[in-house]
């Protein structure tokens, strides 16, 4: 089981290393098309590497790889019992709120808040788990349907801990009772 974290794709900062390698090379002598072929293997190299997590299919052992291309370099860990799926939101105050993070209404103002939802794996015994996956608070129904899958997967429960002043209960199913 697979769950990537970063996928293999061009970014704009990996272009500007291979300008910057390609420069130095030749400001310290290379001919240009040398500067231009190590620039383009640098952008080409590391626009094809990747992270991401994965289990072994008996979901004993898990890592935290590095790919590039088809190939994962990362350390084989012991899977310590998992015994749930938490669905819970974050929101954290940052120093650069424009109300300053001394003020006490700072938690108040959105342009200095962060708020996302997180999907972990909860571990016996522990307060911290390993986290699956950050959803923005548009995608709770994504990031619940993810639960669910990974619950299954594990065949563990769901616990969901979401403000009630920001998500809604979903209404009971027509045709059932609240005593089923």
């Amino acid at each position: 089981m697979d769950f990537p974290s970063l996928q293999p794709q061009f970014r704009f900062p990996t272009l500007l290393l291979a300008v910057g390698v390609a420069g130095v090379l030749v400001l310290y002598g290379a001919a240009v098309w040398v500067a231009g072929l190590v620039g383009l293997a640098v952008v080409l190299g590391l626009s094809s590497l990747g992270t991401g997590l994965e289990f072994s299919p008996d979901l004993q052992r898990y890592r935290q790889y590095l790919e590039l291309r088809r190939w994962r370099v990362g350390r084989w860990q012991s899977l310590p019992l998992v015994v749930g799926i938490t669905l819970k939101y974050y929101s954290a105050v940052s120093k650069d709120s424009a109300l300053g993070s001394s003020n006490k209404y700072a938690w108040k103002n959105p342009k200095g808040r962060h708020q996302e939802l997180i999907v972990m794996l909860s571990q016996q015994r522990s307060a911290t788990g390993i986290i699956m996956a950050h959803f923005s608070l548009d995608a709770v129904n994504d990031a619940i349907d993810f639960a669910h899958e990974l619950a299954d997967r594990f065949q563990v429960p769901v616990n969901q801990y979401l403000p009630t002043h920001l998500f809604q209960p979903l209404p009971a199913a027509l045709g059932s009772s609240a005593g089923e």
